[in-house]
């Protein structure tokens, strides 16, 4: 089975090795190929079944021995989704209609705010210091350092 053609955000790349720039979205029948020259491990959901009647089919597959090994098999008549790993080879679909990639979601941005200015009064600090107004009580001035 040849890698198909996979859409990919701004154009249609076709063909195995091929380096996917952005987002891909399988938007038919066929296999496809998983890792770094394919579709990108995670999670993945298909619209549903395109024909009336007939079962939304997925497969994924690894190799063991350089033979591929069936390690999940999938009918439905809904949407599916399907988590492929870094250890899948390749990811066959038949009449699943569109698959996406799983929302990821985004932890929400707290708002952040400056705070308000304090308004003070400046005072003056130049001036002098009044000493007749405080109580030294019993403090000795003049025996200091003698």
């Amino acid at each position: 089975m040849s890698i198909a053609s996979v859409a990919v955000a701004g154009g249609v790349l076709a063909g195995a090795g091929v380096a996917f720039a952005g987002t891909p979205v399988i938007t038919h029948d066929g296999g496809f190929q998983v890792g770094a020259a394919g579709l990108a491990p995670g999670t993945y959901e298909s619209t549903g079944p395109t024909t009336l009647g007939a079962p939304c089919t997925w497969t994924r597959l690894a190799l063991t021995n350089g033979q591929p090994t069936v390690i999940e098999y999938m009918q439905t008549n809904g949407p599916s989704a399907v988590t492929l790993q870094a250890t899948d080879s390749t990811f066959v679909t038949y009449n699943c209609g569109v698959w996406t990639p799983e929302e990821v979601a985004v932890p929400e941005t707290p708002v952040v705010t400056e705070p308000e200015p304090v308004e003070t009064e400046e005072e003056d600090a130049s001036g002098s210091l009044d000493l007749g107004s405080m109580d030294l009580g019993s403090v000795d001035f003049g025996s200091a350092g003698s």
